[in-house]
């Protein structure tokens, strides 16, 4: 048996926590979840994948479509089935996490940032053989930029709204 005095912060012999202790630790725990970084969504994982997929796609099509015809090979088609692959694979982050998906992956402004992304989309394949295409390529990182600046923006009024009063927010 030790003969060193308990802590407030000991178990008591069976290891069991008094009622006041796990309030302490409790409110421990409570600090340093404010303060520990939390993984980005699956979406904007999805969503930031799917902006560099079609960024470097619509590039890929503009390239593809000055490539000289040959019997059995059509660039613009293997550049687009591989523009489309790749989109497949953007969408394995919600698929895996499927819970982050319902709860907020369709917020508003996720509606409107794929709908953005869409009509880009339409534009840069549409628009491809032409010089457009060199100015679509980079909107998609706008977009990206702008998805993570308003995922930013609400994750910090979150964090605003869950905080005790009088604590401030970093």
């Amino acid at each position: 048996m030790s003969t060193q005095p308990r802590s407030d912060h000991d178990a008591d012999p069976a290891g069991v926590p008094s009622a006041e202790q796990a309030r302490a630790m409790l409110a421990e725990a409570e600090r340093h979840g404010r303060t520990a970084p939390t993984a980005g969504p699956a979406v904007l994982i999805t969503y930031g994948v799917l902006c560099a997929t079609a960024s470097l796609g619509s590039i890929a099509m503009s390239l593809a479509a000055k490539v000289p015809p040959e019997p059995g090979f059509d660039a613009p088609l293997v550049a687009l089935i591989a523009t489309l692959a790749w989109c497949a694979v953007a969408c394995v982050p919600i698929l895996v996490t499927r819970g982050d998906r319902w709860r907020r992956g369709l917020a508003a402004r996720w509606i409107v940032l794929m709908l953005l992304w869409g009509a880009l989309w339409i534009a840069s394949m549409l628009l491809v053989s032409t010089p457009a295409a060199q100015f679509l390529a980079p909107a998609f990182l706008v977009l990206f930029v702008t998805a993570v600046a308003g995922e930013a923006d609400a994750a910090k009024k979150a964090r605003a709204a869950a905080a005790p009063t009088g604590v401030t927010q970093r």
